[in-house]
């Protein structure tokens, strides 16, 4: 019997190293393939076989300027900080350290290199960027200079979060392939909660004869990591001081690794900042400071690397290799990081209240994140590469939704934190929860958990990662007002706080969407997650919330459901609005209206549910007078009209394009229909036909009844005539599917799709707004926007189902969860 299972085991691991190239060591015997396949076209969606995967994956492979990524993608998980590695080879943005707002960086500094018969090659092309806010063109690119050695003549880039691959064109004797990568594994948020990175350099020696040579990876230090952005440029931080008085000197220690590891630990002890950098095995190295952009340095790392001072804390690890001819060796190193205290204003140096993040909690030191990292770096990675397998593996789910879906993850890394249950955050807060919390834009509009966004975006947390959503919840249950409004925000621009604070509620504005917002949250929650203890837990909560929200026109009675609060309801600006926020509304409405309908729809289902038939009537009471008003204030015949007061005769007759995303929560979440299939029909017809009207196939905001373009007068961030959000075209796209248009619907999707990652390279950049007054699909506001993971809700509507439909058995949330957890 235990020959048997021996036997087993050798074959299973003979199996695993022919197929990913993998092994327990530092130094390997690298695939005999490459990470993917040389020679690919760029810049467009192409099948093609990948080191580690068990069929051919789609995906983008981008090269120069092709279009060059606006930014690379993170590496962090899920609250850990993260840095851009970008398409250059340079660090990008960082929030390792905690420059959270501004983001820090951009650093503009390689990590890699290697030397090979007295030659040196640094590997980047050298490109560097300068701040980008998202509120403006983004700037020309630079160029570092780096003398007295060669860089990479072009780069070839994957990007398929968390993992990032690189294959190098230097035109040296050993070519060399990367694959970077961090834990990021649904269902498992403690494992993807490893503040640390791994990164494997594929050498190979094509030439004829052997040789000899030495890879060096350079980290920057913590100073390098600050923004570049001076925050009194930018009216975001207008009137901030971030400095606060009596700052520590900056002290760096050294230590070496250990535990499986040859590195080193460098800690800012009077900054709580650390790292540890090594390269996994007993391997003989050299250590010293970082490279930067020295050629002389980098010149020099077969010989000697540079020497250190107290106040420096970069560093540099190096490693001889030696290759036959044809011979190939896989060097992993590991980066590991911990700043385990952020400010509330965003920045190290900033004031505000301190919190601690909950990976400080498992994780000690920087040392201990690395030598987890190196013990299981082989099955963390399987685990990646299988849950994302289950994506590009579902027939119905096209390969470009695929690699769509599978790179939307990246925001979490950008935006989020996850404070431990420590003051200043209450007493109602237990040590499992914490306060988990994704920032709404931390380069453009940066404050926590903002309710809309939130209400669009967080489905992604409900299915992949539902402790981090439950942990938000409870504590918006516990800001909730007396009145029983939600909070807009925990904390930043909205009510003028720090960027990173938690413990600061906001009325806010928008006040008709706040209801909807909160109830769609928590009954998706429940739904999504078949949690009847938490079903239980919110149910007094969102009932205040929703006679709140019915109850901001008292003079409308009933029919107030689908009307504007009295005006002058939103104090923090000129006028009450809504999700698009940029110009007034008036009376009654039909796009928040649709929405609020929704909203009762799913408070009736949750008061059947709780056996509470007396408010389940009172919500179908407010159903019907709300779908009177609708046909008799609203309804054009073919369409309905944006808004209508008529009490004042206001009303704009245009139609609206996003008008129906009632009728798509509606959808999503499996409650009745809130708007008549046939007047959705005709109003989809319209919406149809103004695809035509645009050269990127998107309809534009307002339509006239007839199909043409209604000329807006007022040309708003979000409203102008040419001006598309990300993620309410997304909604568009699916209710196309909804209605029994999947084709159509796929194809709006695709073409939203490829402009913001074919042809602007927004991949992981997460724009809010595209093309503003030029139909081109050029971001016109908004970066690293958390609401356009409501693409995640695409999948159920491919199929025509309510969200709950992937978790099924068998469905794709089901797999993706269990494939992160298989090998565990």
């Amino acid at each position: 019997m235990k020959i048997n299972i021996l036997m087993r085991s050798l074959v299973v691991a003979a199996v695993t190293a022919l197929v990913f190239g993998w092994s327990a060591g530092g130094c390997s015997a690298a695939s005999s393939e490459a990470l993917f396949p040389t020679g690919l076209s760029v810049a467009k969606w192409q099948t093609f076989k990948a080191a580690g995967y068990a069929r051919p994956v789609t995906g983008i492979i981008f090269k120069g300027d092709s279009p060059r990524p606006v930014c690379g993608m993170p590496l962090g998980g899920i609250a850990t900080g993260c840095f851009d590695l970008e398409t250059s080879g340079m660090i990008g943005y960082s929030s390792v350290f905690n420059h959270l707002t501004p983001r820090g960086g951009p650093v503009n500094l390689p990590i890699l290199g290697f030397s090979v018969d007295g030659r040196t090659w640094v590997l980047t092309t050298g490109e560097t960027k300068q701040y980008d806010t998202g509120r403006g063109p983004i700037s020309p690119l630079g160029k570092a200079r780096i003398d007295g050695v060669e860089m990479a003549k072009a780069i070839q880039y994957w990007g398929h979060y968390p993992i990032a691959d690189l294959q190098f064109d230097t035109g040296a004797p050993v070519s060399v392939a990367l694959r970077a990568w961090t834990p990021f594994i649904p269902g498992d948020a403690k494992d993807s909660n490893i503040p640390g990175a791994v990164f494997e350099i594929h050498l190979s020696n094509d030439s004829q004869t052997s040789q000899k040579g030495t890879l060096a990876f350079s980290f920057p230090g913590f100073e390098e990591h600050k923004s570049k952005l001076d925050p009194s440029i930018f009216n975001m931080w207008a009137g901030f001081t971030p400095v606060r008085p009596n700052l520590p000197e900056h002290k760096t220690v050294r230590k070496p690794l250990s535990g499986g590891l040859s590195g080193l630990v460098v800690s800012d002890e009077p900054w709580k900042m650390s790292y540890a950098l090594g390269v996994i095995g007993n391997e003989k190295i050299r250590t010293g400071g970082a490279l930067g952009v020295d050629g002389a340095k980098w010149s020099a790392i077969g010989r000697a690397l540079p020497g250190v001072t107290p106040d420096d804390g970069g560093s540099s690890v190096a490693m001889d290799f030696s290759l036959r001819p044809g011979e190939k060796k896989v060097v992993r190193y590991v980066l590991a990081w911990r700043a385990p205290e952020w400010r509330g204003s965003g920045m190290p140096d900033g004031g505000g209240n301190v919190y601690t993040h909950m990976y400080a909690k498992y994780y000690p030191e920087a040392a201990s994140v690395a030598s987890r990292l190196a013990k299981d770096h082989e099955s963390l990675l399987k685990r990646i590469i299988r849950w994302q397998e289950e994506i590009y593996y579902t027939p119905e789910i096209p390969g470009w939704l695929a690699d769509s879906l599978i790179n939307n993850l990246n925001t979490i890394a950008k935006t989020g934190v996850w404070a431990q249950a420590k003051p200043p955050i209450g007493y109602w807060c237990s040590a499992e929860d914490g306060v988990f919390a994704l920032n709404e834009s931390p380069r453009s509009c940066s404050q926590l958990d903002t309710l809309p966004n939130s209400a669009c975006g967080n489905l992604a947390l409900a299915y992949l990662f539902p402790e981090c959503e439950r942990s938000t919840l409870r504590a918006a249950k516990a800001y909730q007002f007396d009145d029983g409004r939600p909070p807009v925000v925990f904390g930043g621009t909205t009510d003028d706080s720090g960027y990173y604070e938690l413990v600061y509620p906001s009325r806010g504005y928008q006040s008709v969407m706040n209801g909807p917002n909160y109830i769609a949250r928590l009954h998706r929650f429940w739904k999504v997650n078949a949690d009847e203890s938490f079903k239980k837990e919110f149910y007094n909560s969102a009932k205040l919330a929703t006679d709140w929200a019915f109850n901001l026109r008292p003079n409308y009675g009933l029919s107030q459901i689908v009307a504007f609060p009295t005006t002058g309801t939103d104090p923090l600006l000129p006028y009450d609005t809504e999700w698009f926020e940029d110009r007034p509304y008036y009376g009654y409405i039909s796009h928040a209206g649709g929405y609020r309908m929704a909203q009762a729809q799913m408070m009736r289902e949750w008061a059947l549910e709780m056996g509470d038939k007396g408010y389940a009537k009172k919500m179908e009471a407010s159903l019907k007078a709300g779908a009177e008003a609708m046909e008799k204030y609203l309804w054009t015949g073919t369409y309905y009209r944006v808004f209508n007061e008529p009490e004042t005769g206001r009303t704009h007759d245009a139609l609206f394009t996003p008008h129906l995303d009632g009728q798509f929560f509606a959808h999503t979440h499996g409650v009745p229909r809130v708007f008549p299939k046939d007047h959705v029909e005709s109003s989809l017809g319209l919406i149809r036909k103004a695809c035509g009207l645009s050269k990127l196939g998107i309809p534009p905001n307002y339509v006239n009844g007839d199909g043409t373009l209604w000329k807006t007068d007022m040309e708003g961030y979000l409203t102008g005539n040419y001006t598309y959000v990300q993620f309410t075209t997304y909604y568009t796209a699916m209710m196309f599917m909804y209605e029994g248009q999947k084709d159509f619907g796929l194809k709006l999707l695709r073409d939203c799709l490829d402009a913001f990652s074919c042809r602007w390279g927004y991949t992981w950049d997460g724009t809010n707004v595209f093309s503003g007054k030029e139909d081109s699909g050029e971001r016109s506001y908004g970066t690293d926007y958390y609401q356009n993971m409501g693409l995640w809700a695409a999948p159920a509507a491919i199929n025509g189902q309510d969200v709950t439909g992937p978790c099924k058995p068998g469905g794709l949330i089901y797999r993706i969860m269990k494939a992160g957890r298989a090998l565990k």
